[in-house]
C-alpha cells in the first residue's frame, strides 16, 4: 500500500479521493507509466551558456601511436597486410 501511495503522489501530487479514484480505476497502466517518465524535472528551455565552454580545458587529440596503444589494450591489433602476414605464417611453420 506504501509503493501506491508514494506512486500516486508522484503523479497526482494533490492527492485526495479523487486522485485514489484516478490511480485505481480511471487511469490506466499505460497513461501513468507516460505520467511517470514525464517526471525526469528537466528544464527544457533552459538555453547553453557559453561561458561554460570557455572554461572547459581543450582537449588535444591522440596521436596515432597513443590511440593503437589504446587499441592494443583492448585486443585490438595493428591491421598486417598479406605480405607480412604470409611471413608470420612460414615463420612459424619452419620452428
Amino acid at each position: 500500500m506504501s509503493l501506491d501511495n508514494s506512486l500516486m503522489m508522484e503523479i497526482y501530487p494533490f492527492g485526495g479521493f479523487l486522485a485514489y479514484i484516478k490511480f485505481h480505476f480511471i487511469d490506466g497502466i499505460t497513461k501513468q507509466s507516460v505520467m511517470l517518465l514525464d517526471k525526469t524535472r528537466v528544464d527544457y528551455d533552459s538555453k547553453k551558456s557559453d561561458k561554460a565552454d570557455e572554461n572547459r580545458p581543450v582537449k588535444e587529440p591522440k596521436s596515432d601511436e597513443e590511440f593503437s596503444k589504446t587499441l592494443q589494450k583492448f585486443g585490438f591489433k595493428k591491421a598486417v597486410s598479406e605480405e607480412d602476414r604470409v611471413k608470420q605464417i612460414r615463420n612459424e611453420l619452419e620452428k
